[in-house]
């Protein structure tokens, strides 16, 4: 039997401290709760600036979920799939209209977990899907609409890695895009 090789994630040190002055900037706007979308080149130090936030608001007390588009991505990031947290399950996420006694059901379960965020972060943006994201934002304006606002941290550069689309998607998204 073939042993697999374990993959260890390298763990970016440092703190808050580290920051450079246009990172702090940014860093500063998420402790006050603003809604971001933070870009820029390979090794401009977003993951490291991310990790930071993240660890940040939580010892705030804040309920921070962390997701990516793909499960390499949410590892690198000690988070989940966008899938998981958000129930999308596989092919097409249409668009469909969300309700008190839909959105569970939408959510495949997982909506408990929406119902007590504080924050949402997503890395690697680039790489999710638009019907994704717009049920994603669908879900996110459904909580706002109720009273509950959640703070929503985009992180990527779409000059890097873009969705991964089937052939079926793609015929979808040619058809949609006429």
């Amino acid at each position: 039997a073939q042993e697999m090789e374990k993959t260890i994630e390298p763990e970016i040190k440092g703190t808050v401290e580290d920051l450079n002055e246009e990172q702090l900037t940014i860093f500063n706007k998420a402790m006050k709760g603003d809604n971001l979308f933070i870009t820029g080149g390979a090794g401009t130090g977003k993951s490291f600036l991310l990790r930071q936030i993240v660890s940040s608001l939580e010892e705030k007390g804040k309920k921070v979920l962390v997701g990516a588009p793909t499960g390499m991505a949410a590892r690198h990031i000690k988070g989940s799939t966008l899938h998981r947290l958000f129930g999308l399950g596989v092919g097409l996420a249409e668009n469909k209209i969300i309700t008190k006694s839909n959105i569970n059901h939408l959510m495949k379960g997982q909506y408990d977990l929406i119902e007590i965020a504080d924050v949402v972060v997503i890395d690697e943006i680039s790489m999710c899907r638009a019907d994704y994201f717009a049920r994603i934002s669908n879900i996110l304006s459904f909580e706002e609409a109720g009273g509950h606002h959640i703070q929503l941290i985009l992180c990527g550069d779409f000059f890097q890695l873009p969705p991964v689309v089937g052939k079926r998607e793609q015929e979808y998204f040619a058809y949609v895009l006429r």
